[in-house]
């Protein structure tokens, strides 16, 4: 059997990107610390996840060259253009982003932080109904770290981090507009669906919850609002996006990867939790922070069971 590490070498060398070979690859663990050239592969597959780059490597070059341009011309017009009113928002996005994970060097360099504030900034035209929501400048952030690894072109790397993040801001528009949360795919049928989850593969624990008023609304909505990336190390985070991402081309697969994440966290402390206070479990749930690897093996295991969940 052909081994991991040349099965990776593929996803570099190879034309046509195996995008089958990557989730198969991705899916369970997320690209693992250590993998060979993990940076560069993580930013092809990501862009590749995200739909905004084809499967064909031959024409990324034109393709990230014309959508560069479109970027800066966005830019110029009204990020520089000192015409355009700049309104509360770009003050907010200045206050936000420099405080963007303080424990990681690449964020400590004032380019990378305007960078950032560009394509929010830009995002905010083109996106009026919401603009900008908390939580949006970490996952833009993370956008970005991927797509500059290895790239010496901070303009190209700055306009994939736009087109990737404006793909993901569109799919899931509806968890971020509250007059959508009772819509199918809305906020609030990710937490039915935690509940759904949890009360098949631990309904004692669900019960216990349920008795003590313990909403998964409560408990999970920091988690899934920015998608895990606050109760995770920066590394894990990428490692769970890499999990998340493999199935962002069906929006009902990757939302049922984000239940059974959402699941596995819910579950990772149970036993100590039912022990407890209810106020002190909630807390404790809502700042848990467990590695990717003991949250991917249990999430892994309840989607192999998802044909039993009723949504």
């Amino acid at each position: 059997m052909q081994s991991d590490k040349k099965k990776y070498q593929r996803l570099i060398e190879c034309d046509e990107l195996d995008i089958d070979l990557a989730r198969v690859l991705i899916r369970k663990k997320g690209i693992v610390k250590g993998t060979p050239h993990e940076g560069d592969i993580r930013r092809r597959v990501w862009g590749v996840f995200l739909e905004f780059l084809p499967c064909d490597t031959t024409v990324w070059k034109e393709r990230v060259e014309t959508y560069t341009q479109q970027y800066q011309n966005f830019v110029n017009d009204f990020y520089y253009n000192v015409k355009f009113p700049k309104t509360e928002i770009l003050s907010i996005l200045q206050k936000d982003t420099p405080r963007i994970f303080p424990e990681v060097q690449f964020f400590k360099d004032e380019d990378v932080i305007e960078a950032i504030q560009r394509i929010l900034f830009v995002n905010c035209v083109f996106n009026k109904t919401l603009q900008y929501v908390q939580g949006w400048h970490e996952i833009c952030a993370m956008m970005y770290y991927v797509f500059s690894n290895g790239q010496s072109d901070k303009t190209e790397s700055e306009a994939m981090t736009y087109f990737g993040f404006t793909t993901f801001v569109l799919m899931f528009r509806d968890w971020f507009d509250k007059d959508c949360d009772d819509q199918v795919f809305g906020i609030r049928d990710c937490f039915r669906g935690i509940d759904i989850v949890l009360q098949m593969i631990d309904k004692d624990f669900f019960m216990f919850l349920k008795k003590n008023q313990i909403e998964s609304e409560c408990y999970a909505f920091r988690w899934i609002s920015i998608f895990f990336i606050d109760n995770f190390s920066f590394e894990d985070s990428l490692r769970i996006w890499d999990v998340l991402l493999c199935d962002f081309c069906k929006k009902s697969d990757i939302c049922l990867t984000i239940k059974c994440v959402a699941t596995a966290m819910a579950v990772y402390k149970r036993d100590v939790w039912m022990k407890k206070e209810p106020n002190e479990v909630l807390h404790q749930l809502m700042n848990v922070c467990p590695t990717a690897d003991e949250i991917l093996v249990k999430a892994n295991k309840f989607k192999k069971n998802s044909q039993k969940f009723k949504f």
